[in-house]
């Protein structure tokens, strides 16, 4: 009995013993990085026996989606893949950060008492400083006040040198206590969530090695574009840098890994929009007055993201919804943004926070985030064996009939990628492979620097304002492949401002404004205002006339476009007469515009002169200066 009882523990032991899993240790070789969103691919090796065992690979993100899970064998098949969290490492990792913390309470209470003592020596010094008259109406002994006079200054020079000592010994602690806040704070944000585990379930017809490759998809990372142009002078061409900020807080650093970052937007809603019936009605629409104004600067989204505490959260990511057009907070949590006209929200995350949906104002954002809150449960793919596995990663491989994207427009001058695609996007793979920490801060590459054809032009409507602004447009903008990013401008050395890509309302042409150029003066004059008509008669007559000077005070030739408006009718009682003379401008008459499109040389001036009249009933009392 006791044989038997002994042979089934010993059997009990073993079958235990064999269905541990054996744990195999991954590593990142390639990112597909969307612009959010990224997707994994590791590598891992591991000797396994003849027939079925179970291998548990370690250290991955603690975000995988599990629908996205891939694996390829090679020396075996598999039968099944589950899904697990690690806490261990957490808890190991909550026991660190607890020790950093008590090491820092300890220093606090250090420099409490070194702060202490500073006061007891700062009383004494001022009671030695007190009391260091001595003697009375006879005077004092020359040896007593001789002593006295060394016991002051010893004692004082003692007092010195000890607070300088503190003072000394209290910088130390300082910078051991900002190291220990800098220490637990990037490992707390670098280590939110447990690792994942993948156990995978295999058959091998003989014992070997099997290699793995397995693919998976992480939410906490992505990828924003940004340019810079340099405009040298207006006759050269434009030099565009195209550069990449890449982010990752997945738990783990990526190191040496071929990066690609893709166009594609995984989390964007790719439902067709729906059209509604458009209602109006006497009081639910106005007429506005269309007129041509000045290029101005790009809407502009600035603001601070904070925790409940209050406290920044520095490297949080601010998106325009629905858009690529991104950037980062910096070390305090704030924030500035060029965004595209008519952006209503922006999207601001942060890992370890819930995503804020934020209503873009005229004023300064102030953004809390709300610490995540996540149900950390295991969860399992069910799987019936390796050939569904290979099936579902062959149905979500890109189609054999991709297009190739790769153009160039006019001169490449580098390139720091290899450019690809599919119908639907647009691919970058680094040509060098990256380190990317896994701490949310964004960091950047360059794609590309190009030489781009750019035509430039000056445009001014006095009427609004005296200054000439110049614009800068790209006639074969669809060349080179763009997102929606921020824009910084340079012109000639000196940094112009910035501006922002916004594909949602492009032409023919990409335009952006370089500001005022100041070479060309513009003043604009009233010469003539007559009212006539009225008393008996029904109607009343008012009739304008202005001058425009256009100076060129440059070294160059430059070319403008000026535009006035004059008012349009839209009642039988009112009637617009545009003057006879107006110095060769083309009219409008639909917008109400008239344009004079002139190059002045060097040191030369032009006049226009334009005007109009007005006939209206005489009860109004109409001006239109």
């Amino acid at each position: 009995m006791k044989f038997v009882f002994s042979l089934l523990f010993s059997v009990l032991f073993f079958n235990a013993m064999a269905a541990e899993p054996m744990k195999v240790s991954s590593e990142i070789k390639t990112a597909k990085v969307y612009l959010r969103g990224a997707l994994l691919s590791n590598s891992a090796s591991a000797q396994v026996p003849a027939g079925k065992s179970a291998l548990l690979f370690t250290g991955l993100s603690y975000d995988v989606l599990r629908e996205s899970i891939r694996i390829k064998p090679e020396g075996c098949r598999i039968l099944s893949v589950s899904l697990k969290k690690n806490y261990l490492d957490l808890e190991l990792l909550s026991k660190e950060i607890q020790k950093l913390k008590d090491e820092q309470t300890k220093l606090s209470e250090y420099r409490k008492d070194k702060q202490d003592e500073l006061t007891i020596y700062a009383e004494e010094k001022q009671m030695i400083l007190t009391n260091k008259s001595i003697g009375g109406e006879d005077g004092v002994d020359p040896e007593q006040l001789k002593l006295t006079a060394d016991f002051f200054r010893a004692r004082l020079m003692d007092i010195l040198s000890k607070e300088q000592a503190i003072r000394i010994d209290l910088a130390k602690t300082d910078k051991r206590m900002a190291e220990l806040t800098r220490q637990i704070n990037e490992s707390a944000q670098k280590n939110i969530y447990p690792s994942s585990e993948i156990e995978v379930s295999i058959q091998a017809d003989r014992a070997g090695t099997a290699k793995f490759e397995i693919e998976y998809f992480i939410n906490e990372a992505g990828w924003f574009p940004s340019y810079d142009f340099r405009v040298t002078d207006l006759n050269s061409p434009l030099q565009m840098d195209y550069l990449a900020s890449v982010y990752q807080n997945s738990g783990h650093d990526w190191k040496n890994v071929e990066i690609t970052l893709s166009s594609t937007d995984p989390g964007a809603n790719s439902g067709i929009p729906v059209v509604k019936p458009w209602y109006i009605n006497q009081q639910n629409y106005r007429l506005s007055y269309d007129v041509l104004k000045p290029l101005a600067e790009q809407n502009k989204a600035k603001g601070i993201v904070t925790d409940q505490s209050g406290q920044p959260i520095p490297y949080a990511a601010v998106r325009v919804e629905n858009s690529s057009v991104g950037t980062s907070t910096d070390f305090e949590g704030r924030f500035n943004l060029s965004v595209p006209a008519g952006t209503q929200r922006l999207i601001v995350s942060s890992v370890g926070y819930e995503n804020q949906s934020v209503v873009l104002g005229n004023y300064e954002l102030r953004v809390v985030l709300n610490e995540q809150v996540k149900m950390l449960e295991s969860v399992v793919i069910a799987s019936t064996g390796f050939s569904d596995i290979e099936t579902r990663r062959q149905s979500a491989a890109p189609s054999p009939n991709k297009t190739d994207y790769k153009k160039e427009a006019l001169k490449q001058i580098s390139s720091n990628v290899n450019e690809g695609g599919t119908t639907v996007s647009i691919e970058y793979t680094l040509k060098e492979k990256q380190n990317i920490p896994s701490d949310g801060r964004p960091y950047s590459s360059q794609i590309m620097q190009r030489e781009v054809l750019a035509g430039y032009r000056h445009e001014a409507l006095p009427k609004l304002s005296k200054d000439a602004y110049l614009s800068l447009f790209i006639p074969e903008w669809e060349k080179l492949n763009l997102l929606e990013g921020e824009v910084n401008l340079y012109f000639g050395n000196a940094y112009s401002g910035k501006s922002v890509i916004s594909l949602a309302n492009l032409s023919d042409s990409l335009v952006f404004s370089m500001g005022k150029n100041p070479n060309l003066k513009i003043s604009r004059n009233l010469l003539s205002q007559k009212t006539t008509g009225g008393g008996i008669l029904p109607n009343k007559e008012s009739a304008y006339r202005w001058e425009t000077e256009i100076r060129n005070t440059g070294s160059g030739a430059l070319s403008i476009t000026i535009t006035e408006p004059f008012p349009i009718s839209t009642e039988k009682e009112i009637k617009v007469e545009l003057a006879k003379e107006l110095s060769g401008a083309q009219i409008d008459r639909d917008k109400g515009l008239l344009t004079w499109e002139i190059t002045l040389q060097p040191g030369e001036q032009r006049k226009l002169g334009f005007g109009f009249s007005v006939t209206y009933p005489k009860a109004l009392n109409m001006r239109f200066e």
